[in-house]
């Protein structure tokens, strides 16, 4: 007890043996500068457990301090090197079976994108990678399959391509050789036709003067050769007008047909075409009027001259294709009428619009599809014996591509038609076409600029001759 009431190591064993009767020993080891001073007490008790000695044993290491440090040292080194070790192996490992896998597929990819379809990714990991490389493997040994195949109609399609060639070239043989015979024959058709019609006009102005002043003689002689030869004259007009229309049909196709930019006034251009075809008209009793802008400072209510630059015979042409198709199918005592007025086209252009309407029977919609084709007429009842090649709207068309116009439909079954032909003011011819402007100006078409210029109506659209 007395020993426990001091300080130091033995009254710190001395209260640690009162405090458990049952020890026997104590020790603690502490620091006197590098020294490590280790202190030892051994309990001694009788056999009542009372403390009869304590024994006290002192042990200083004076290089304990330095022996500590390096055993830290290779502490840290140990874990140094282990932890080293451990990243080595994890490294083996990922690229073992993330690295390596993922590169061959990259360079399976950039060797297929290179062209080379014949090679195949070689993954053995046992793993997703191995499963994906046999998948990546199916699909180039399909896109192989499909490549040859690809070859295989590429080489059955260049065969074809060659024949269809070889046949396009004799089909545009053959085109030429028929448009050419075409022209040729129309050409050779045309002279002797002029003169049958001339000398059965001739005959029939001289049968006219003959039954008049002889008519009350042989009335019934008289009437039939003035008939016959009034039968002559409009078969051989027909025949003229087929011909003539045969001749410009191969002209165009064998771009032939040149263009002569000038000058035209479309008021004296449309009451020439109007003069023209009125006998015909006062024949089936028909009207025939133009709407024209007035000039306003005319006294006289003339229409005013619509002045433009174009193929003034190709528009002629045109516009006269629409009146005798109106004159031809509209019923006696109806109405024929040609309208002029100024457009401004979607191009915020000016052009002027030609429209000849009728009041005949109009057109039905399931024609609309044939509409301007070649050697195409209308099989109703009521366009049946008006004779005609089909081919006047087919020219039509044609002449408006050739001159920048647009040609549009409008047509309601009973109730008549309107076709239209939209020209630009001043028709600008391209520079590859070599044409100069001037009375002499003429430029060559070329086959491959045609296109067809049609619209049609919102209405009722069809064919006419």
């Amino acid at each position: 007890a007395q020993l426990a009431q001091r300080t130091g190591f033995a009254a710190t064993a001395a209260r640690a043996a009162l405090r458990d009767p049952k020890r026997t020993e104590y020790a603690e080891a502490v620091w006197q500068g590098q020294a490590r001073v280790h202190h030892y007490a051994r309990i001694v008790r009788n056999e009542e457990g009372q403390i009869e000695a304590i024994v006290f044993v002192e042990h200083r290491s004076p290089r304990a301090a330095a022996l500590l440090f390096v055993n830290r040292v290779y502490i840290l080194a140990a874990g140094l090197a282990a932890g080293a070790l451990a990243v080595v192996v994890f490294s083996l490992i990922l690229k073992r079976i993330v690295f390596s896998p993922v590169r061959e597929l990259r360079l399976t990819a950039t060797r297929i994108a290179q062209g080379e379809t014949a090679v195949r990714a070689d993954i053995h990991t046992g793993d997703e990678f191995e499963d994906l490389a046999e998948a990546f493997n199916a699909m180039l040994a399909s896109l192989e399959d499909s490549q040859q195949r690809l070859r295989e109609l590429n080489r059955s399609l260049d065969l074809r391509l060659a024949e269809a060639e070889q046949a396009n070239v004799a089909l545009h043989e053959a085109a030429r050789v028929k448009s050419e015979f075409l022209a040729n024959i129309s050409h050779e058709l045309r002279t002797p036709l002029n003169s049958i019609i001339g000398f059965a006009e001739l005959l029939l102005e001289i049968a006219r003067n003959d039954a008049e002043r002889e008519g009350s003689r042989f009335p019934a002689l008289h009437e039939k050769r003035v008939r016959y030869l009034e039968n002559i004259v409009v078969a051989g007009r027909s025949l003229l007008e087929m011909i003539n229309d045969l001749l410009e049909m191969a002209k165009l196709e064998a771009g032939r047909t040149e263009l002569r930019v000038e000058p035209c006034n479309i008021v004296d251009a449309c009451e020439g075409l109007l003069a023209l075809l009125r006998p015909q008209a006062e024949r089936k009793r028909l009207t025939m009027r133009l709407e024209a802008p007035q000039d306003a400072d005319s006294f006289s209510r003339k229409p005013a001259p619509v002045v433009i630059r174009t193929d003034a015979r190709k528009l002629q042409q045109i516009i006269f294709n629409f009146l005798s198709n109106a004159v031809k199918f509209t019923p006696e005592e109806g109405m024929v009428t040609v309208r002029i007025e100024r457009v401004v086209g979607a191009d915020a252009c000016e052009r002027v619009r030609v429209s000849v309407l009728d009041t005949g029977p109009g057109i039905p919609p399931e024609a609309r599809e044939r509409i301007f084709q070649k050697f195409t007429q209308l099989e109703s009842a009521v366009h049946k014996g008006t004779g005609g090649t089909g081919l006047g709207l087919a020219i039509a068309a044609e002449l408006a591509s050739l001159i920048g116009a647009d040609i549009q439909v409008e047509s309601e079954l009973g109730e008549g038609s309107m076709f239209s032909v939209i020209v630009p003011v001043d028709l600008v011819v391209p520079p590859a076409a070599s044409t100069s402007t001037g009375s002499d100006a003429t430029a060559q078409r070329s086959d491959g600029a045609l296109r067809t210029a049609v619209h049609l109506g919102a209405q009722s659209t069809s064919q006419r001759s």
